[in-house]
């Protein structure tokens, strides 16, 4: 298990106000826990209700902390998290369907996700996969089949943490 999943799973040990990291505490913010719902779950058909439920304030609380942190909406980190998520996974194999990954990821709509991935990428998916084949030449670590799809969907923990960190990185990126 990756080290940022068992921080993300150790959020929801009962009772739990912080967890020790590197021989150090670190608080658990309600956005925090908000995050590793969301991770967690990022398939689902989340709302601001379910959110605000396992992060333990209010929707609007909740709205106004992610806003304060990081300049968006929990439901726009949610999006950009899900997209940089299907990006992975394009990489890893490019051959799969952009509809099974979009849906994987937790679009319901294909015009949703090529919408959200162009305009994160700037390019459509289509085109994004088109230069991941391409490296993927020489990349002998990428899943070769559909068949495989199923196995590697229930151990994405390494994709997940992957998709995290460009998260993270996006948001420290500067604005422009």
């Amino acid at each position: 298990m990756t080290k940022g999943l068992t921080f993300r799973n150790e959020y929801f040990e009962e009772g739990s106000k912080a967890i020790s990291t590197n021989h150090r505490k670190i608080a658990i913010t309600t956005v925090d826990k908000a995050i590793a719902y969301m991770i967690q779950n990022f398939g689902e058909d989340l709302t601001l209700d379910d959110l605000g439920l396992a992060s333990g304030i209010t929707k609007f609380n909740l709205c106004r902390s992610f806003q304060k942190r990081f300049g968006i909406t929990p439901m726009k980190w949610l999006w950009t998290f899900r997209t940089l998520l299907a990006a992975e996974f394009i990489r890893m194999a490019p051959s799969w369907s952009l509809t099974d990954i979009a849906f994987t990821c937790g679009f319901t709509s294909s015009a949703h996700f090529s919408r959200s991935f162009s305009m994160l990428f700037s390019m459509s998916p289509s085109q994004f996969r088109r230069l991941a084949k391409e490296d993927r030449v020489s990349d002998e670590k990428k899943v070769d089949s559909l068949c495989d799809y199923g196995v590697v969907y229930e151990d994405n923990e390494a994709i997940v943490q992957q998709a995290y960190e460009r998260m993270v990185q996006h948001l420290q990126a500067p604005k422009g």
